[in-house]
């Protein structure tokens, strides 16, 4: 007989699951807030510069953090939660850009008049 019982494949840790999901929300907040810096202004590239070395810096110090606390497996989900908010967001931004593609020029390369 087996002694483990079928949800234990459902069950996380607390902890690997709080790592994760403030990896998440900082890859997330980062993609906000370099959406919301672009096209770059009179101050040039600083500000998004700067949200990507105050992120990565942000995520480095919270893993060596974690690791030391906690365990290395949490801080390597605090990595994973982070990309997983990077890739979320630019997925969202590609799709955004994409549909506005489509929406300004499939209809006239089908032939349909635009009021």
């Amino acid at each position: 007989m087996d002694d483990h019982a079928p949800d234990a494949f459902l069950t996380l840790p607390a902890d690997l699951v709080g790592a994760t999901l403030v990896g998440l929300l900082i890859g997330l907040v980062t993609g906000v807030v370099l959406l919301r810096s672009y096209p770059p202004g009179r101050d040039g590239v600083t500000p998004i510069v700067l949200t990507l070395v105050a992120s990565i810096a942000l995520v480095v110090a919270l893993y060596f953090a974690v690791a030391r606390f906690w365990s290395i497996r949490a801080a390597d989900w605090l990595l994973a939660g982070y990309a997983l908010g990077l890739v979320v967001f630019a997925s969202f931004c590609i799709t955004r850009e994409t549909i506005d593609f489509f929406r300004h020029h499939t209809s006239s390369q089908i032939g349909v008049s635009v009021a």
